[in-house]
């Protein structure tokens, strides 16, 4: 293995649908076993960035926020999804077993216990307190930018709460 430095980029070009395409194509980094069902789900109050559902069947509801925007804001976000998920289990069962029906063997049911992840570039130091009290389970993930070379940026991840 070959050592190198890289720069780390503050403020790259980059959209939030390109930082959610990426975690989305290596949903293995955050979590072992953790399995992609869809993007962009509208529900009552909302849109879900992306719905995962986890080893035990659990849903995990996925917020994203692009670098300048509010870790906090997220947090209430995803919570509000997560609030009409937990009434609305039933429908999600269907939609999960509607997007991708291997998912779910004919005989088993979706878990209750909804989880949920926000992956933003920062969080302050409120926003990681508040979090470790919830219930729901909330993972907090913050990314990073580096120049992998002229034409490519390379993004990483640090897991703030688990």
């Amino acid at each position: 293995m070959k050592l190198k430095f890289v720069r780390e980029i503050s403020e790259p070009n980059v959209s939030e649908a390109e930082i959610q395409k990426e975690f989305e194509e290596n949903l293995s980094v955050l979590e072992e076993n953790l399995q992609y069902v869809d993007s962009f789900v509208r529900i009552g109050n909302g849109v879900i960035d992306t719905l995962a559902l986890d080893e035990d069947l659990r849903p995990v509801v996925i917020e994203f926020k692009k670098p300048e925007a509010s870790g906090q804001d997220a947090l209430i976000q995803v919570l509000d999804y997560y609030t009409w998920c937990v009434e609305n289990l039933d429908w999600l069962e269907e939609r999960i077993k509607k997007t991708k029906p291997n998912l779910l063997k004919p005989d088993e049911k979706l878990s209750g216990d909804i989880r949920v992840m926000v992956i933003a570039r920062d969080f302050d130091d409120r926003v990681v307190r508040v979090a470790s009290a919830l219930e729901p389970d909330v993972k907090l993930v913050s990314y990073s930018f580096f120049e992998k070379s002229a034409d490519e940026i390379g993004l990483t991840y640090t897991v703030i709460l688990d």
